[in-house]
């Protein structure tokens, strides 16, 4: 999903990188396996130069 996070609307962020992709393994109902890829956007606030992310 590539929507800002609320409290940074009124900045000027552009769209970055992604953190490094984390793999979740569960085991649901029967005991077969899911993996979820997780990956999180960061963006770059251009007034200050800070990293934004969401948690």
């Amino acid at each position: 999903m590539n929507s800002i996070p609320e409290e940074y609307r009124q900045s000027k962020l552009s769209s970055k990188e992604f953190f490094d992709e984390i793999t979740v393994k569960y085991f649901p109902i029967r005991g077969h396996q899911v993996y979820l890829h997780i990956t999180r956007r960061r963006w770059l606030n251009e007034d200050t130069g800070l990293v934004v992310f969401r948690d």
